[in-house]
């Protein structure tokens, strides 16, 4: 089985003043399906999940704008909003509840759920990503920034109750806490805390 894939970006930066920088960026990507989705069956307890050696690989096209501003020496703001459509996701798409016997699962016991990995056709994702970093000294750096997700499928024929819903496991609101030390001579360290929401 081969494929071919052209996965082409063009950016644009543009220094407007010397506390301020304006950039774009266009792109296209591609994800091939792993060994497992196209291969692999799972089970966990009773919930049953088939590969599918059919699957197509998941095809992205989006683009994004930003700026980022200088508000004192040692303080940074960038803003970026983005835009993304994705062609052929693949999910786990739910074929039936048992008990009894499910194609492609085969028998399914009570309580147990049979999925199957499939492409839907195209999901969308848009937002927005604040963030602030301070800079107290030359080797510290804190941040903190706020993502924003809009996402939504926007055509999924083989299960069409799932058009116009929100993307599953993606959270809307995300709340990203940073701390930093870099020192290249002698070590780097990096501390995350994450929080997400989807209200």
């Amino acid at each position: 089985r081969d494929e071919l894939a052209f996965s082409p970006k063009v950016a644009l930066l543009y220094q407007a003043t010397d506390q301020l920088t304006l950039r774009s960026s266009f792109y296209k990507g591609f994800r091939a399906p792993t060994i497992n989705e196209l291969f692999r069956p799972f089970r966990v307890r009773n919930d049953i999940t088939e590969a599918n050696a059919d699957l197509n690989p998941e095809r992205l096209i989006g683009g994004e704008a930003g700026i980022d501003y200088a508000i004192a020496n040692n303080l940074l703001g960038r803003l970026t909003a983005f835009w993304n459509e994705v062609k052929d996701p693949i999910v786990n798409i739910t074929k039936g509840i048992g008990p009894g016997t499910i194609t492609p699962c085969g028998f399914v016991p009570a309580g147990g759920v049979c999925r199957q990995r499939d492409n839907l056709d195209r999901t969308q994702i848009r937002g927005i990503e604040a963030e602030l970093e301070y800079r107290p000294h030359l080797n510290w750096a804190f941040s903190g920034s706020y993502l924003f997700n809009d996402t939504e499928v926007l055509s999924a024929p083989n299960q069409p109750e799932l058009e116009g819903k929100r993307i599953a496991q993606v959270p809307k609101h995300q709340f990203t806490l940073k701390l930093n030390y870099i020192n290249p001579a002698l070590i780097n360290v990096s501390v995350q805390g994450r929080f997400v929401g989807d209200q």
